[in-house]
């Protein structure tokens, strides 16, 4: 199921399902995968959720309007993730916009 991704694609993926994962491991790789050369926050821009895209990487969390974490900064965007997004963007003010990005092409 996640042969042929790249290694961000797949931390995203196992961390958008905590409940199957030991959140030793999710942590431990996510430290390897963050002391890899992060793009420059220079490159950072503000997106609605409408211009979220896969491949995206977050550089602030996205929380709801009660302050829940929905999902942590420096997450990719994968597709699965966007879909869900989408899905809770149809709730009337339930995620906190905009969303501050760097955009695949940038790093």
């Amino acid at each position: 199921m996640l042969q042929g991704l790249l290694h961000d694609q797949i931390l995203a993926s196992m961390l958008s399902k905590p409940n199957l994962y030991k959140p030793e491991i999710l942590n431990a790789l996510k430290s390897l995968l963050s002391a890899q050369a992060l793009p420059e926050l220079k490159n950072a821009e503000v997106v609605t959720q409408e211009e979220l895209e896969i491949g995206m990487l977050l550089v602030e969390p996205i929380k709801d309007t009660q302050g829940t974490l929905i999902l942590q900064e420096n997450t990719y965007i994968t597709r699965t993730i966007l879909i869900e997004l989408l899905k809770a963007g149809n709730q009337p003010n339930l995620l906190v916009e905009p969303f501050k990005v760097i955009r695949k092409r940038d790093w």
